[in-house]
């Protein structure tokens, strides 16, 4: 389609990226810690993306034009899971409670 400059090698960072991610689902902690890497990985490629000595991270990844915004909203979304929502559900484990506010035990 030509809206985002990839590679092969880009390809292969972003399935591994997904496979990561799918071998974190197995706990909670896990998860949280998978979309806090995910979010500074995510958001250090957005930056790399505004100077052009790195927009290509060493002629290996192309980190350019559209990816930039892709990056930031992919770095923004898995903060917001990493760290606020991680907060709020380690709230209510501490009080003893779910989610749904009924009694854990």
């Amino acid at each position: 389609m030509g809206i985002f400059p990839i590679n092969v090698l880009h390809n292969i960072v972003h399935l591994a990226v997904g496979f990561w991610g799918v071998l974190s689902y197995r706990s909670s902690l896990g998860s949280r810690n998978y979309s806090r890497g995910l979010a500074i990985f995510y958001g250090l490629l957005a930056v790399m993306g505004f100077f052009p000595v790195l927009q290509t991270t060493c002629g290996l990844i192309p980190i350019f034009g559209n990816a930039i915004w892709l990056h930031a909203l992919t770095a923004l979304i898995a903060a917001y899971f990493g760290f606020v929502a991680a907060d709020s559900v380690s709230a209510n484990e501490r009080e003893g409670t779910a989610v749904g506010g009924r009694d854990r035990y």
